[in-house]
């Protein structure tokens, strides 16, 4: 989960790409000493002057993709999914909520870090 959840501070603007401004705030912001322009040509791996959640960790992709993929089919949108599980009505969802919804949809991926990582 550390993975997704490093992206997530890391793409500060919620664009699904960090570019390198962003980069060096999360270097700033964790102290990392390395070779700077090392790790981000090791982490934009198709040299597009960003690196994608796909570079950042395939596997944490594979999951976001494969939630956004099962709410949209059972949806239309995750914006609508999220108002549809919203069982109690409350205006955010629940831990609870999102697990039943997912079991419901019989989605297999980590509702736990699904839920921790997309801030609910």
């Amino acid at each position: 989960g550390k993975p997704l959840k490093a992206w997530r501070t890391l793409d500060e603007d919620d664009s699904n790409v960090a570019s390198w401004d962003e980069f060096e705030r999360m270097c700033n912001l964790v102290a990392f000493k390395g070779n700077r322009g090392g790790a981000w040509r090791a982490l934009d791996t198709d040299i597009s002057g960003s690196i994608t959640l796909t570079e950042w960790h395939p596997p944490s992709a594979r999951l976001l993709r494969s939630f956004k993929d099962c709410m949209y089919k059972n949806f239309g949108s995750v914006k609508l999914a999220f108002k549809t599980m919203d069982t109690d009505g409350s205006g955010s969802l629940s831990f609870s909520e999102l697990r039943r919804a997912c079991k419901r949809l019989k989605w297999e991926g980590d509702v736990r870090l699904i839920f921790a990582c997309l801030n609910m």
